[in-house]
């Protein structure tokens, strides 16, 4: 495809400017990663304090992450226009068989491209499972926490015991460690 010399640094305006996005996010999501292997750690050791703190810092990350997306949505939308593609139907596969379709110094960009959102995929799926292990943990944190406040307050497990008529026993009086006067 023949282009204009503006034609061609608009395009590769554009793909420079999606590059430096997508190096952006992965640098970011690096940091959450180490933060997520910290939080881990803080779970493990009962860190309360270093957990918040480390909430905290995820979420100042979380925000220069949204505001990136923010920025590689614009970069998307004028590709996306600059081809005349509907924005819906318009992905990273596409827009790589639209650059094969372009002069060789736009079609440079192409391997460095898929490199980048190959890493950056990795990145979120590292993340989010990460973030799925760090849940359960805090999860079953809580759910021992629980069962300790119900046994210090006097409040019985079911037993699983059952009477004469198939229902379940309600045989023993609940008894607290603690005087609930107090």
């Amino acid at each position: 495809m023949q282009r204009s010399q503006t034609e061609l640094e608009t395009i590769c305006g554009l793909l420079q400017e999606k590059q430096m996005v997508v190096a952006a996010q992965i640098t970011l999501h690096e940091k959450l990663i180490e933060n997520a292997k910290l939080k881990l750690e803080a779970i493990q050791n009962r860190d309360i304090e270093k957990l918040e703190e480390l909430t905290r810092w995820d979420q100042a990350v979380l925000e220069e992450v949204a505001k990136w997306e923010d920025r590689l949505e614009k970069v998307i939308k004028a590709l996306a226009t600059w081809y005349r593609v509907d924005i819906k139907d318009f992905n990273l596969s596409g827009l790589l068989a639209l650059l094969n379709e372009e002069p060789e110094e736009v079609r440079a960009f192409v391997p460095e491209l898929a490199r980048e959102n190959s890493i950056l995929k990795e990145h979120v799926e590292t993340l989010k499972e990460l973030n799925e292990k760090n849940t359960f943990l805090l999860r079953r944190s809580l759910a021992v926490i629980n069962f300790s406040l119900e046994t210090i307050l006097g409040k019985k497990p079911e037993t699983g015991s059952y009477d004469e008529k198939g229902r379940r026993s309600k045989d023993a009086k609940k008894h607290s460690i603690i005087d609930r006067q107090v």
